[in-house]
């Protein structure tokens, strides 16, 4: 048997599935990334609290590998005191919540009113409001891979 240098159609077939499977990922990573976005986003104009804006300022998003098969993205907040935000373990008022408690410094200046819809929990909560169309975002990446 000599070699040509041509690939038998089972070579050829093997390289095409590779191929495909390369370009899946690469889809539904971009997918998940955008989807991300969407989440913070979504979070940073609705529902984060806010007091000087450096959190979500300098919030972003990113991809991550899990593994060769499985990809994912992550928001990550700088701020050394977001996770304390998101989880609220010393029960901080938000929102409407903060507004009353603070209104006679909100009224003589000293202090801001935040938004009424401000909250902890505010990226999970994101995530569930904006579920379905990461979702739809993602199967939409994928649907459009070819090899």
């Amino acid at each position: 048997m000599t070699m040509t240098g041509k690939q038998t159609g089972s070579e050829n077939c093997v390289a095409n599935v590779e191929r495909y499977f390369s370009n899946m990922t690469s889809a539904v990573s971009k997918g998940t990334l955008v989807g991300a976005e969407l989440v913070r986003n979504w979070a940073n104009d609705h529902i984060t609290p806010i007091n000087t804006g450096f959190m979500v300022n300098t919030s972003f998003s990113h991809n991550v590998s899990l593994s060769i098969d499985v990809v994912g993205a992550s928001v990550v907040y700088v701020a050394p005191y977001a996770g304390d935000v998101e989880v609220n373990k010393e029960g901080f008022a938000h929102g409407y919540a903060y507004n009353l408690k603070h209104a006679a410094e909100i009224a003589m200046g000293k202090d801001h009113a935040r938004k009424p819809e401000e909250q902890d929990h505010f990226l999970g909560t994101s995530v569930q409001v904006k579920k379905n169309e990461v979702f739809s975002l993602i199967r939409g990446a994928a649907l459009n891979v070819t090899i």
